[in-house]
């Protein structure tokens, strides 16, 4: 079962949108061709690299991502949904301009995908990292509510579907990045996002620690969870963030 499994509505939905800025400079820092976004969910780099102008192959392994990001994105822009893994993708040497993964680096052969990723870039082109915190890491003091109860509800290690714990690599992407010959660049951009309950369950339903899948038949239980603990945190039902994307520029 994907590590996903029926959370693509929510993913669609429920997922903070990569800030402008981020997605010019992504744009804008890499010549004229092909954008090749591997992992690409629902197309939350996808679409809107697509909305300007850009011809991209989106690619994910899990059929139902690539079905609901197919069908919100907005008519007549050049994206071509590819159910797949990223370590199977083929493509011809300069044949992209950028690649580009989106908060899903982690899941693949990192040293793979970089090392291929350099016969598919043209020259001036680059190999792109972006994402940000999760529950998990977030600085935020009700995402720290969030996840004491998803701890009392399904442990204290951070789940990877319903039957596997996620493991941090032992490398970071960037010193991944190096060890293939990349040159490195981290930028930082920071927005504040305003978090309904609604949004955050809808969150937790999108992830692969605390979606459907994960929780089972006590799933209703455990969003009454959370929003009780959120209220008795906060009760104006509002929770702002600051969300700190990061964004991995290799050369």
């Amino acid at each position: 079962m994907s590590k996903f499994a029926g959370t693509a509505e929510d993913y669609a939905v429920h997922r903070p949108p990569y800030p402008d800025a981020l997605i010019d400079y992504i744009d804008s820092s890499v010549g004229e061709g092909v954008a090749l976004d591997l992992g690409c969910g629902t197309g939350n780099l996808a679409v809107p690299l697509a909305r300007r102008g850009r011809r991209v192959i989106a690619v994910d392994p899990d059929p139902d991502m690539v079905a609901v990001g197919q069908r919100r994105a907005p008519a007549g822009l050049a994206i071509d949904w590819r159910v797949q893994t990223a370590e199977s993708v083929q493509l011809g040497t300069h044949s992209t301009a950028v690649v580009t993964i989106g908060a899903a680096f982690h899941w693949m052969d990192r040293e793979l995908i970089a090392t291929r990723a350099r016969q598919w870039l043209r020259p001036g082109g680059a190999l792109v990292i972006a994402g940000s915190p999760s529950t998990w890491t977030s600085d935020a003091a009700w995402q720290r509510e969030v996840r004491a109860v998803i701890e009392q509800r399904l442990g204290p290690e951070r789940r990877a579907g319903s039957d596997g714990v996620f493991k941090q690599p032992a490398k970071r992407h960037e010193d991944v990045l190096r060890d293939c010959g990349y040159e490195v660049a981290t930028t930082e951009y920071s927005t504040t996002f305003n978090w309904s309950m609604d949004g955050i369950l809808g969150y937790l339903r999108s992830t692969s620690f605390a979606g459907r899948h994960v929780v089972g038949d006590e799933h209703d239980d455990f969003e009454e969870a959370v929003r009780t603990r959120l209220l008795e945190f906060d009760r104006s039902g509002s929770y702002p963030e600051e969300i700190k994307f990061y964004l991995l520029t290799a050369r």
